[in-house]
């Protein structure tokens, strides 16, 4: 009767084994945890819902179109992308690939600019077309395209 603590070990291996299993759990939680963190962007770029801009004239030639923009909205827009194509097509390629941006500081609140785009690309824009616009902002070193903020306009050329 006379028996000592440390010679009954039967719950001991126990013990032993649910202590490994909780330590493995919360270093693979860790290293999930840490993954991940590295994984997931910290924060996505956006446009503002308040972006909104307007074509206010848009004429056309056989080298070059001319479009006037408004800014309506409450930010600056630091890029324009203007597509232009068919209007039974739903991809439109972009006219204006080299020239995104618009100048160092972007378009203002309540300001206005022309654009003009020469059209050396090959697209043919006789005939009714569809001219779209789409604003973008900057955000850190990318831009931001604002799927909510985008124009299209009915445009002849002759």
């Amino acid at each position: 009767m006379n028996k000592s603590l440390f010679t009954d070990n039967k719950g001991i291996s126990e013990m032993v084994a649910y202590t490994l299993l909780i330590i493995i759990a919360v270093g693979i939680s860790v290293l999930v945890y840490t993954y991940l963190q590295v994984l997931v962007p910290k924060d996505k770029a956006t446009c503002p819902d308040t972006i909104s801009a307007t074509i206010l004239n848009v004429s056309c030639s056989i080298n070059e179109i001319n479009v006037t923009v408004y800014n309506k909205g409450l930010f600056t827009i630091d890029a324009l992308y203007l597509r232009l194509g068919s209007k039974d097509k739903k991809v439109k390629p972009l006219i204006n690939s080299e020239s995104v941006e618009i100048g160092q500081n972007g378009l203002a609140p309540g300001q206005s600019t022309i654009l003009k785009i020469p059209l050396n690309t090959g697209i043919a824009i006789v005939g009714e077309n569809s001219l779209e616009l789409q604003p973008a902002v900057r955000s850190r070193d990318r831009f931001s395209l604002c799927d909510n903020a985008v124009i299209t306009r009915t445009l002849e050329c002759r």
